[in-house]
């Protein structure tokens, strides 16, 4: 079973996005991955889930190609972990926001 992270300002990375402050949004998922992967992996659904993010982040910010390439790498990845049927994987595969939420968090610092 995956750990789950709680990680700070979570619900800021998701408001900026949904508010149109997409720079600021990219900003803060650029800096959220790289912690992630290191912390839970590349595979965790939390840090797939962050990448998915991202990927929306640019697309709505006008970089097709590179939401494009970072959609597919995540896609693949995701629907592996979760399943190709899996609500975050068609979110993604919407263009939409992957939203989480589940029961028991883990607090970990990504300092």
């Amino acid at each position: 079973m995956w750990a789950r992270a709680q990680i700070p300002h979570q619900t800021a990375r998701t408001s900026l996005a949904e508010s149109g402050d997409l720079t600021q949004a990219e900003a803060l998922q650029r800096d959220t991955v790289p912690k992630l992967r290191k912390k839970l992996g590349p595979h965790h659904p939390d840090t797939l889930t962050c990448e998915a993010n991202l990927a929306v982040t640019l697309h709505q910010a006008g970089r097709g190609k590179e939401a494009k390439q970072a959609r597919t790498r995540t896609l693949d990845n995701l629907s592996q972990v979760l399943g190709p049927q899996h609500p975050d994987v068609l979110s993604l595969r919407d263009w939409r926001q992957v939203n989480r939420r589940v029961g028991g968090v883990l607090v970990l610092d990504l300092a």
